[in-house]
């Protein structure tokens, strides 16, 4: 299995984004065009070696048991969001399923992007 995660592929980063200012406004309580100058530059993003993706993308696509132990740790990761003692996971439900569809729709595997992926 390539580097990665149990629900996941990790990629390097190719390159830190970073701010030394920020112009805030009223959805910050303040007045339009705020500035804010930070005393040291702040990180706020990276970007993904490219070219780290693309190899994870190839390697999903050649093994399909690669797609199977992923998909199954992203689906039981995923129900925790329908598990009211475990919060941990609600923010990656949208996601998954658009990935399901997509992966289910590129593959021409069975299972329509319209069905659910089945719960382990």
């Amino acid at each position: 299995m390539p580097r990665g995660a149990e629900t996941a592929l990790l990629a390097a980063v190719a390159r830190e984004i970073k701010i030394a200012e920020a112009t805030l406004g009223e959805d910050h309580d303040l007045a339009a065009g705020h500035r804010v100058v930070f005393p040291e530059c702040k990180t706020v993003d990276y970007g993904a070696d490219v070219t780290q993706v693309a190899h994870h993308l190839l390697d999903l696509l050649k093994d399909a048991g690669l797609r199977r132990r992923l998909g199954e740790a992203g689906r039981r990761r995923a129900s925790l969001a329908h598990d009211p003692g475990n919060r941990g996971a609600s923010d990656t439900t949208p996601l998954f399923l658009l990935a399901v569809g997509l992966y289910r729709r590129a593959m021409r595997e069975p299972g329509s992007s319209r069905e659910p992926p089945s719960r382990p």
